[in-house]
């Protein structure tokens, strides 16, 4: 049995073995990729680089992965999340 890296994020407080989760759109605009490299210390997104068009700023999103055998898209506003759906489960 392998779970998905997310169902480890699951809300679990609900009883009776009930399990939730979101499905969100996220706007992840311009992305920092950093492949398998794990860069856990961020804290926000990295500065863009001064030859990108929209330099000076910063990335919106950084990407990495596979990790546990999941590509993963990291922001750090909420506001570029969308909740879509609340999914309940077992």
């Amino acid at each position: 049995h392998t779970q998905t890296h997310s169902h480890i994020y699951r809300y679990t407080g609900l009883g009776g073995g009930l399990k939730q989760m979101f499905l969100a759109s996220v706007l992840c605009g311009h992305s920092k990729v950093y492949g398998t490299t794990l860069a856990q210390s961020l804290k926000r997104a990295p500065d863009l680089p001064s030859g990108h068009p929209s330099y000076p700023g910063l990335y919106d999103s950084v990407q990495g992965g596979p990790h546990s055998g999941s590509m993963m898209w990291i922001v750090y506003h909420a506001d570029q999340a969308y909740p879509r759906y609340l999914y309940t489960y077992r």
